[in-house]
């Protein structure tokens, strides 16, 4: 029961203090930190006996494992994220889907190009740095609160196009070697579910942007932001 306090605890303090602006490299260790002590892990080596699991070694082995196994794709990401912003060619899709969808659609915009890419087979990784610089224009043109990109990019690809029946994305191809199941298992059933999150995501939402554009939000202007040009 212990566990399991910990587990949910943990997990709310790392979205609240992630929402707050902490830095995530404080904010998980900390939150793991939390959960450990919940589940009665202990914290040095010294404390757990031989060969049991302990704290400061597992987690560290296992955030080393995560950068050392995914540092070229965040990196090759970036790169593909600023090449787009630097050359224009964000600016210029922007463009195109105002002309095509209208401004004001600028949410639904950012939610399609990520499904696309990430249904088409593109790393949810490398879907967030690319598209941040077109949804950035578009939400500066739209004049919508800036601080709904995260949502918008969140939704379009890490919700019904990350895990529904023929994704390409690992999520749903790790099943396949435990379960011996294939990319299209029980498609029907995901079929009924990706329609229900993309119509309850999206109304929630534009709710949401519509009700902080209501209390006055604009898109905050930054800097180094990228014009349209």
């Amino acid at each position: 029961m212990l566990s399991m306090i910990g587990l949910i605890g943990g997990l709310l303090l790392l979205i609240a203090l992630t929402m707050k602006g902490m830095n995530l490299l404080i904010a998980a260790p900390f939150s793991a930190f939390i959960v450990a002590i919940f589940s009665g892990l202990p914290i040095f080596p010294q404390m757990a006996g031989k060969g049991e699991a302990n704290f400061l070694t597992n987690y560290m082995d296992g955030f080393a494992g995560f950068v050392a196994s995914w540092y070229l794709m965040f990196l090759l990401g970036a790169i593909f994220g600023k090449l787009m912003e630097d050359s224009g060619a964000a600016d210029s899709v922007s463009k195109w889907i105002i002309d095509k969808i209208g401004v004001k659609q600028a949410a639904l915009a950012i939610v399609a190009a990520c499904a696309v890419l990430t249904y088409g087979g593109v790393s949810l990784f490398v879907v967030a740095f690319s598209v941040y610089p077109m949804a950035l224009s578009l939400f500066k043109e739209a004049d919508l609160p800036r601080r709904f990109i995260p949502a918008a990019l969140a939704f379009g690809s890490t919700t019904f196009t990350m895990t529904s029946a023929g994704s390409p994305e690992i999520q749903n191809w790790i099943p396949i070697e435990f379960l011996g199941t294939s990319p299209y298992a029980a498609w029907e059933v995901s079929l009924v579910v990706a329609v229900f999150m993309i119509i309850i995501g999206y109304w929630w939402l534009t709710r949401m942007i519509k009700k902080a554009v209501n209390k006055g939000e604009t898109f905050d202007v930054r800097a180094d932001d990228p014009e349209l040009g």
